[in-house]
């Protein structure tokens, strides 16, 4: 038997014809094993929608032939973030030419020399990267179209090369929304490679062992913008660019404002100043953990008890206050 079309790589379904000699019947497979009289009969042109190994014989009064064989590998754009991620995975650190058609994903992030840019679909993503020149994305750009590129696994995540804004057949618009999500401890830990260049936020406590790593597991950086450091046990909101590198969970804020210090309400005490042994001055509110600096002049007379000498320069707390 012959094959048409002809054993190849292909970027579509294909359909393919079987021919024999006339008055022949011709038996076929697809899973890799030789025919015989029982497989399937062949009798309309077979669709190869992955690849496949078509294997296939021609039987005429009781002679078959030998056994015809054709691989088609179909190579069909991968539409999905789970089908780029998978592809990277499966290809590891050797770049590999896929094409790609873009679901109005959009970029959320830019580093400043321009030659990384991070691309989500809201909860998923992957990162396009040129170590030479400018990829010519902006924040908010929308990409879609049809696009050859090359994919592997970097670090952890689906990273894309030989693609900037001027590829052919990529198509790119402004006004994109990059949508924000609100991950609680669950969220944070299902957090995988796949979810790089999703923007998330995460309320909590900075780390108590290291300024520059989350309670929450995730590890802040400054990729994207330089905040400094982060205060140890200060509380902060943060927003950034989740970033999964090799095991370890990154966030990258983009700016100050992501990056919110939480004021939390503080507990205050009325402090009545005793003036001149008998004359009151006005009560006035001081915060618990703040410090008296300025006393009376002869502070030597109680109030409710309690002395104002030796309170310069202690702090308000619950335990430790003047009436």
């Amino acid at each position: 038997p012959t094959f048409n079309p002809e054993a190849g790589t292909y970027n579509a379904v294909q359909n393919v014809t079987i021919s024999a000699e006339a008055g022949t019947t011709i038996y076929y497979t697809l899973d890799g094993t030789d025919p015989t009289t029982e497989s399937n009969v062949y009798s309309t042109p077979i669709e190869i929608a992955e690849t496949k190994t078509l294997k296939a014989i021609a039987v005429k009064d009781e002679k078959i032939s030998l056994v015809a064989s054709a691989t088609y590998t179909i190579n069909l754009p991968l539409t999905t973030m789970d089908q780029i991620f998978a592809k990277a995975t499966a290809v590891g650190s050797t770049a590999t030419s896929v094409e790609i058609t873009f679901d109005n994903w959009v970029v959320s992030a830019v580093k400043e020399d321009g030659k990384t840019a991070f691309v989500t679909d809201g909860t998923k993503g992957f990162v396009i990267f040129d170590k030479d020149v400018n990829l010519g994305f902006s924040v908010g750009n929308t990409l879609s179209g049809t696009a050859t590129c090359k994919v592997q696994l970097y670090n952890g995540f689906a990273e894309l090369t030989a693609l900037t804004s001027a590829t052919t057949g990529l198509n790119v618009t402004t006004g994109g929304t990059i949508t924000t999500q609100e991950l609680d401890a669950a969220g944070i830990a299902a957090l995988t490679g796949i979810n790089t260049g999703s923007l998330i936020k995460i309320n909590g406590n900075c780390s108590s062992t290291d300024s520059k790593y989350y309670v929450a597991g995730v590890q802040i950086y400054t990729s994207l913008y330089n905040f400094g450091t982060l205060e140890v046990d200060v509380k902060y909101n943060i927003t950034g660019i989740y970033q999964q590198y090799h095991s370890t969970k990154e966030m990258l804020p983009r700016s100050a404002e992501d990056i919110e210090e939480i004021q939390e309400p503080l507990t205050t005490y009325n402090v009545n100043w005793l003036v001149n042994g008998d004359e009151w001055a006005d009560s006035e509110s001081v915060k618990e953990g703040t410090k008296i600096t300025s006393l009376p002049e002869d502070p030597t007379d109680e109030c409710g008890g309690k002395t104002f000498v030796g309170w310069s320069n202690q702090e308000v707390t619950d335990g430790n206050k003047p009436a």
